[in-house]
Order: structure tokens, then sequence, then C-alpha cells
């Protein structure tokens, strides 16, 4: 993971430049690469790279640092979703994985029938008669 340089900035935006029509000068072209690189520092390099390479296959028009930016950030949540770093499963369950979810889950119903067994504080048979009725003997 190399960190992005503003030179690569510059030689990327100066490639975009030309095949959007290649209108901006020189100091154009340092100027804008200043502003790409405040707002892109944080890339990789390479990521920068692939980001203004798709940029230049998919749209029509010279990128704005938020395009790059909202690029950037697909290509990265992708790599962290790629099936290489998800933990493989097996395909089935083993008989003694089996038996172990079965025990649980049980575990589970029986403590969701006691606790449904048992009136909450609101609950009407749950309050406790703490006042006296005019007329009656405690």
């Amino acid at each position: 993971m190399k960190s992005l340089q503003r030179k690569t900035v510059l030689r990327e935006l100066t490639r975009l430049d030309l095949i959007y029509g290649g209108r901006k000068s020189g100091d154009e072209l340092e100027a804008l690469a200043k502003i790409f690189f405040e707002d892109c520092g944080h890339m990789d390099e390479a990521v920068f790279i692939e980001v203004c390479t798709q940029h230049r296959r998919n749209e029509r028009y010279f990128p704005t640092p938020a395009e790059l930016i909202a690029a950037h950030d697909q290509i990265v949540s992708r790599k962290y979703v790629s099936r290489k770093d998800l933990i493989e499963m097996p395909n089935e369950l083993s008989d003694e994985q089996i038996r172990i979810n079965k025990e649980g889950f049980q575990k589970m119903r029986e403590r969701l029938a006691r606790a449904k067994g048992m009136p909450g504080p609101y609950h009407r048979s749950s309050r406790e008669k703490t006042t006296r009725e005019p007329g009656e003997d405690g």
C-alpha cells in the first residue's frame, strides 16, 4: 500500500485532460492537482490510478474530486467484501454441530416459555393491592 503522491495526481489528471479534450494549461493542471490531492490524498496510489482509469472508461466528462471519492469508496468497499475475505463455511453441518444447535434451540425455547409465563411489571395480575378501599378491614 503506497501513499498517493501529488505527482501521481498531476500525471493522472493530465491523462484525463488529454482524453477529455486537452484544453487545460499546465498551470491549470497544477492548480487542479493541488485541489485533487487535498481531497483525494487519503487514497492509496494504486486505487487512485484505478479510480481514474474507471472514470476514463465509463464517464463522458472530466471528473470532480467528489466523483473520484465516490468511485474510490465503491472500490474499497468491494475489496473488503470479496469472497477471499469471507470465512468459509462447510456446505453441511456435522452431526455434532446439529446436536449442539438443537440443544441450544431447546434451551432458548425453555427460557422463552418461562419468560412468557412470568407477568411483566405492568400486567394486572402482578399488581398488588396497596391501598384499602373504604370499609375494608385489613
